[in-house]
């Protein structure tokens, strides 16, 4: 998975990145985040794709936090 600043910062350009939309190297999951290869999501992706599409700042909160942590018992 990766991000729209992040292939900008590596070199690829805007007409690069729909380049390989239209040929299916690069999917957009969503707004500004991308993953390569094969489109399938499991639900650490589809979460990481969320924060990721907020910024380096964003946290997964909630009930979806929770549910990536689990219970924890010290």
């Amino acid at each position: 998975m990766v991000t729209r600043p992040q292939l900008l910062e590596r070199g690829v350009n805007s007409d690069a990145i729909q380049h390989r939309i239209e040929k299916r190297r690069l999917h957009p999951v969503r707004r500004g985040v991308y993953i390569l290869g094969r489109p399938e999501l499991t639900q650490h992706g589809v979460w990481m794709a969320a924060v990721l599409s907020c910024g380096p700042a964003a946290v997964l909160s909630h009930t979806s936090g929770a549910a990536l942590w689990g219970p924890r018992c010290r």
